[in-house]
């Protein structure tokens, strides 16, 4: 589906749909849990930071490693109305 391959496009690609998107989840298009993985990584492109806490990356040990996200405190509430489940805050850095 091309909503995914858009996920991996540049951030000047993300950012053009991410309303058209964001529309397609509000009226069940697509899902709110799918859009919040696509929104993670617009956030990530263009700011570092995400606010599902979905992205991460494997450390030198293979370790999962969450990027930071921005208000970390109230992602668990934000993951739950996209329809992802809650997590361990302590996982994750917070944005500064």
């Amino acid at each position: 589906m091309i909503f995914f391959i858009i996920g991996f496009a540049p951030y000047s690609i993300k950012e053009k749909y991410l309303e058209v998107f964001r529309s397609a989840a509000e009226r069940n298009e697509i899902s709110l849990r799918d859009f919040a993985y696509f929104e993670d990584k617009y956030w990530l492109a263009k700011s570092n930071y995400q606010i599902y806490g979905t992205q991460y990356k494997y450390d030198k040990n293979y370790k999962e490693t969450f990027y930071p996200v921005k208000d970390l405190s109230s992602m668990n509430d934000r993951r739950v109305k996209m329809g992802l489940d809650p997590v361990n805050l302590m996982n994750y850095p917070e944005y500064k």
